[in-house]
This record gives structure tokens, sequence and C-alpha cells, in this order.
């Protein structure tokens, strides 16, 4: 027996806790259980954040700048206001906290509550088109062109056939929905930098999950009601909040566009976070990480114990740079000049800061589309080696070098390439896939608009 003990009295009980889990991160659970509303109960999550993880401060600062988005956009409860989820309850106060008992041990927690994302009428992302680990093949989603295509046989069926083009229309609709869905949420105010593989739900029914591919159709452009229909974002702690600034941004960022500041101070004041999806950010937002990895370098520098976060990220030691961490801290260098020159990069030492808006988030979803078009991540091409730490280092080696990298990975026609240069995707050759890759190689310069 598992449970939550809030400092409201209320509890929550689990008889199998591995059951009830429904997601996990380095630093959180979500555990599915009825939740009390003023109507009654609904199905909900329990977002339990333990001390251990990570000190109980860090954990409550990340639920309370989550529960504060929720208040924001979320809408009331049960409804909402889509595509946003509301806050059923908050308990992250980590000065009188709850606690959770598991196999006779007590912790302090901090809680939140939302409603469940049910798995019979939601999909994620990272469950549809393509997983984090791409180089086990049996573990792909059933939408990942490799598998499409190996299903694809010289002795396929009729309505094998017509299987395999509803699996292809599921691709495109879904990322149409999908990119939609980030442009919807930034006319609301928030960007979303870290909801490109996980945290976005889409509706099993609007992309005819369970229709006979004989009654398929090809669906309209998505419009914001659809997005409100069928798309679900959660974990808002990690989504930008656009905030007015005296400064103007370059005239191609357009609107919703805002000020992230690189230093930790300004930017914990301004309620931001830099976090973002691996592979899948943009140069500037990678850049934001190098920046924190620098200042956390610069207040570590005279404690040999302290754990950097060059360390932790990337296995990499700023007291003593190898060539590794040198040819970084060079391409960080000139990549700052570059938008500095392009008016993203302004001010100077602690009023640094880089204007991301639509374009960021064209880049990522573009960014989803060219692995979508390979069949597979481009970790598996970049990364030297197995293991987190090489995946990090080889990602953020290749976005801050993205203006000589890009050859490299996308040909001019936006097909995508592999190490050796030579044209890679399971459905070359189909005319299919042309006009995404042409809006593939458009968007993933820096900073393109429509």
């Amino acid at each position: 027996m598992s449970r939550l003990s809030l400092t409201t009295g209320q509890h929550f009980e689990w008889d199998d806790y591995e059951a009830a889990k429904v997601g996990s991160s380095g630093r959180t659970e979500a555990l599915r259980t009825l939740i009390p509303t003023s109507d009654g109960h609904i199905d909900g999550v329990v977002k339990v954040a333990k001390e251990g993880r990570a000190p109980l401060q860090s954990l409550a600062e990340d639920l309370q700048r989550e529960a504060r988005r929720m208040r924001e956009v979320g809408g009331e409860p049960p409804q909402g206001s889509p595509p946003f989820l509301p806050l059923l309850f908050e308990d992250a106060d980590p000065t009188h906290c709850p606690t959770f008992r598991k196999d006779g041990t007590e912790t302090k927690c901090v809680a939140i509550g939302m409603p469940l994302m049910a798995a019979e009428e939601w999909v994620e992302q990272s469950g549809l088109l393509l997983t984090y680990d791409n180089e086990a093949r049996a573990g792909a989603p059933p939408h990942n062109l490799h598998t499409i295509v190996d299903a694809a046989t010289d002795g396929s069926t009729a309505e094998e056939r017509r299987a395999i083009a509803r699996d292809l229309l599921v691709i495109t609709d879904a990322l149409a929905l999908l990119t939609k869905g980030y442009l919807c949420a930034a006319e609301r105010g928030l960007l979303l930098m870290d909801h490109f593989m996980r945290n976005i739900f889409l509706k099993r029914s609007a992309l005819q999950l369970s229709t006979a591919p004989s009654q398929q159709t090809p669906l309209p452009a998505p419009t914001s009601a659809a997005v409100e229909e069928s798309v679900r974002f959660i974990d808002m702690a990690d989504m930008v909040k656009v905030q007015p600034s005296p400064l103007a941004p370059p005239p191609f960022m357009g609107p919703n566009s805002t000020l992230m500041h690189l230093r930790e101070a300004r930017r914990k004041a301004a309620d931001q976070t830099h976090n973002a999806t691996c592979y899948l950010r943009p140069p500037e937002m990678v850049l934001a990480m190098v920046a924190a990895a620098e200042e956390d370098g610069e207040k570590k520098a005279a404690d040999p114990s302290a754990i950097t976060m060059y360390k932790k990220t990337m296995n990499l030691n700023p007291r003593n740079p190898s060539a590794k961490l040198n040819r970084i801290r060079a391409a960080y260098a000139n990549l700052k000049k570059e938008l500095v020159a392009e008016g993203v990069l302004v001010g100077e030492g602690e009023t640094e800061a880089i204007w991301i808006g639509r374009p960021s988030l064209k880049w990522g979803a573009s960014m989803l589309a060219n692995p979508v078009l390979r069949g597979q991540s481009l970790q598996s091409e970049l990364a030297e080696g197995q293991g987190v730490h090489a995946i990090v280092r080889a990602e953020v080696t290749t976005m801050v070098e993205w203006a000589q990298e890009m050859s490299k990975w996308v040909r001019k026609d936006g097909r995508p390439l592999d190490k050796d240069g030579d044209v890679y995707c399971p459905l070359d050759g189909e005319t299919c896939i042309n006009r995404n890759t042409r809006l593939c190689v458009r968007d993933t310069h820096k900073h393109t608009v429509p």
C-alpha cells in the first residue's frame, strides 16, 4: 500500500503503485487516481515530486510554476480551457508539505493534481511518430516510417495497402495538428519548447486511428477549434510565458515573441525556463543551455567537489576543458556573434537575453518532421557512443554549429541525409514526401517565418 497525505487532511492510496503509474521523469512521478471536485470525482493524475530526487525547494519551484501556468490558462475544472488542463489541487509548499509513504518509508514531497489523459481516448506524441530510443526497431511506434515501409511488401494485399495508406495519412494529419497546436498555444501566450516529443496528446478519433482504411479520408487543415477539441498539453512548468518588453523583437520574429534572459537570477525572476526538447530545440535555445552551463561552472569554480552542469549533462569538465568542450565554447562564441547581428541576442553581461517566438516553434516542428521522414531520430546518427552524455554532447555541438552542419543532414530539396551524405528516407522517390521536405528545409534555417 502506498499513500499520499496532503496537508489538507486529504489522502490518496494505491494498492499497486507500479500499475497506477502513468508517467515518470527524473524528478516526478504521475499516478492515476480519482480526484474529488466540486461536482464529485473525476479520473485524474497526481503528480508527485519526492525529496531525494532533488532538493525539495527545487522540486517545489517546478510544481509551483506549473500550477501557476495552469491557473493562468487552464480554466476551471473539470472541463478546463482546452488545449490546456485545469489545476485540480496544489500542495507544493516545501515548508509545510505533504508526505508519501511507500514500503514503510515516509518521504517529504510536493504534489499537484490534474485530469487524466485516458489512453483509450488520447495518444501521446512519443507513442505515435517517434520514440527517444529509435535504435530498438521493435519498440518503434506504429506510425514510424520504418514500421510502415517494412509492412509494404511486394505481396501485400489490397486491404494491406489501404492500411499502409491510412498510416501515412495519420502521420500527415498528426504533424499538421501538432504544428497548429504550437501556434495556438503561442496565441494564448505560451511558447512550448519542450513539447515536441512528450507532454502533448492527440485525440485518437481526430487521427482516424480506429477508422477502416476504406473509409478514411484526408482531414482538412486544422483550425483553432480543432486544436481545442483534439490537442492537450501537460507539464506546463516548461512552457515559456510570453511577456511584455520595452524592446522590439526583430521583424521576422512576428507576434507572440518574448525575451528569455541568459542569467539564472533574471530568468527565475521572469518565471522562465530554458528547458527544451533535445535534438528538436533551435540553436538559440541550445545557446541558452550552454550559457546556463557556463554560469554554473563559474559559480562552482572554487569548489572542486561540486558537480557542474557540464559534468551532469555532457560529462565535460569546465575546470579542465577537453578538446570537445573547447569546440563547443568556440562555436558558442561564434553563434552569439551571429545572433547579435540578427538582433536575436541583445544586452550584455547580466542583461543578455535572446528572443524566442514562432520561428523557434517552427524549428522544432520541422526538426520533428525530419526524423519522421527518416524513420528515426538524428541522435542515432550524431551520437558518438551510447548514453545520455554522448547524446546531449553531440546535439549541443551540432546545433551551435548548425550553419555549417545543416548541409550534412538535410539536402537542398529537404530530403534527409545520413552520415555518409546519402539520401535517407524509407519513402525516398515517392512524391508524397516532396511537399513535406520543402517545408522541412525551409524551416530548419534559423528564424524562418512563413
